[in-house]
Order: C-alpha cells, then sequence, then structure tokens
C-alpha cells in the first residue's frame, strides 16, 4: 500500500462567537473510526478534491454549516503512520471562529460537545489527534509535543508556530 491508498482526513476546529470550541461525540458503532470518541468535525478528502473545500462539504454535511471558503483557514498539517502496513495518513485542520452554536443541526454523531478553553480536557474521551489540537490551541506547546510523541504525529505544518 501507498500513502495514496487512505484518502487524507480534514477536520475543523470550530470556535464559537463565545470563544467555546465544538467538536462531535462519534456514534458509538461497531466499525467505524473511534466510536464513542470525540473527534473535530470532518471526513475524508474526495478524489480530485482541495483539502478546504472538503472542509466545507463536511461541515455542511455534518451540521448544515454554510461558510463562504475565506472563514476556513488551514490551521495546520499532520501526518502519522499506521503500522504494520507503513502507510502514512495525512490530516489538514481548518479553523472557523464566530460559529453561532444554536444555528448548527447535527446530521452525523451523538452529540455536539462544547468546550471552553480552560476545561478539563483528561476527562474526555478524545481521539489522540484531537488531543494534540486542543492542546497547541491553547498554548500548551510542551504537553502538545509529548502527545505527538506518544501517539506518533507528526507536525507538517503548525500555522500557530509561524513554519
Amino acid at each position: 500500500m501507498t500513502t495514496h491508498d487512505v484518502p487524507p482526513y480534514v477536520g475543523a476546529l470550530l470556535e464559537t462567537v463565545e470563544g467555546k470550541l465544538l467538536f462531535q461525540l462519534r456514534d458509538n458503532m461497531p466499525g467505524i473510526f473511534a466510536p464513542g470518541m470525540i473527534t473535530t468535525f470532518g471526513g475524508s478528502v474526495l478524489q480530485g478534491e482541495d483539502p478546504q473545500r472538503a472542509a466545507l462539504r463536511e461541515l455542511k454535511e455534518e451540521l448544515e454549516l454554510e461558510l463562504p471558503i475565506r472563514d476556513v483557514c488551514l490551521w495546520g498539517e499532520y501526518a502519522h503512520r499506521h503500522e504494520p502496513f507503513g502507510i502514512i495518513h495525512h490530516h489538514y485542520i481548518f479553523h472557523a471562529r464566530e460559529i453561532v452554536r444554536a444555528s448548527l443541526v447535527l446530521k452525523e454523531g451523538q452529540a455536539i460537545i462544547e468546550l471552553a478553553r480552560t476545561d478539563d480536557r483528561e476527562k474526555f474521551p478524545f481521539v489522540p489527534l484531537v488531543l494534540l489540537l486542543l492542546e497547541e490551541f491553547c498554548g500548551n506547546s510542551e504537553n502538545a509535543a509529548r502527545l505527538a510523541r506518544q501517539s506518533g504525529f507528526s507536525v507538517k505544518r503548525n500555522l500557530t508556530e509561524g513554519s
């Protein structure tokens, strides 16, 4: 298998007008990725699709959220090697601000989880990349680096660090 066999993932870090962060509590069904865990809203990039447009499509599909392309900015690029096959899975994470929580209609997942930056993240069942993103987003670079090492994620480009 090559890296082209696994479509890239796009996720959206959504920030409300009140400054809270919104996530998806995944369905708790066998056979899906990360059942019952908290992750970003998002999904796979379709063949020939630009990652930013894929993020916009996924937000519309999962939340009935339609945003102009200028309002969804790339936050960072991450890569993760899946063993034992050595497949590298790429993740593009986008950031959108000033989201009105009451306007969202949940179409996928069990619930929309709303968190303040100061909430205790350790008590929630986050997908490893999302916990890493939260630590970066909240300015906890030491925790983020530790989580990256533990989970095997490499940061290709983190826009908060100006790279």
